[in-house]
Order: C-alpha cells, then structure tokens, then sequence
C-alpha cells in the first residue's frame, strides 16, 4: 500500500469518525430533550461523513483489485 494511500485512509476514518461523533451528539441530545429539533450540526455531520466514504472510495477499490487478483 503506498504511502498516499495510507494517508488517504487515515483522513477518511477520521472523517467518519468525527462525523459519527457529531450524528451522536445530535442524536443524544434528540433523545434527552425528547423533542426533536432541525440543527445546522446535521448537515454537517453528514457532509463530513460523505466526504469520508468518497475519501474512502479509492482505497476499497485498491483492496478489491487485491483480493480479485490473488
């Protein structure tokens, strides 16, 4: 695995884990208020979790390509 690749990896997990980090604290806060309100924190929540998995695309390709292969 290159080292770019490797980068690349470690920027989307930690995309997915910052954007799972923000989903649950909307979604803690959602079930302790028991009201349910429309908050900018998701949008981004979900943005930054897209953005993880388009950076995580390429490296799921890679591994696919070596498991087809051997």
């Amino acid at each position: 695995m290159s080292n770019s690749l490797k980068q690349q990896t470690l920027a989307a997990i930690l995309f997915l884990m910052f954007g799972g980090l923000m989903l649950g604290y909307e979604l803690g806060s959602w079930i302790a208020n028991d009201s349910w309100r429309f908050n900018g924190l998701l949008i981004i929540a979900a943005c930054v979790i897209y953005y993880g998995l388009h950076l995580l695309r390429p490296v799921l390709k890679q591994l696919d390509h070596f498991l087809n292969n051997h």
